[in-house]
């Protein structure tokens, strides 16, 4: 009878750096598009009042 698990190679563990590493990218990525529509909301009411 064969054992057929495996210990996860150094690979996975790369891979799944890696894989952490883009979410905190895309993360970042969305809290700065985010926080810039959030400005442009704040400019353009705050713009009815100053123009």
């Amino acid at each position: 009878m064969s054992d057929e698990w495996k210990a996860p190679g150094s690979q996975n563990a790369e891979e799944a750096i890696n894989s952490r590493e883009e979410a905190k990218s895309w993360k970042l990525l969305e809290k700065t598009l985010l926080a810039s529509v959030q400005e442009q909301r704040r400019a353009r009411r705050w713009g009815i009042f100053f123009k």
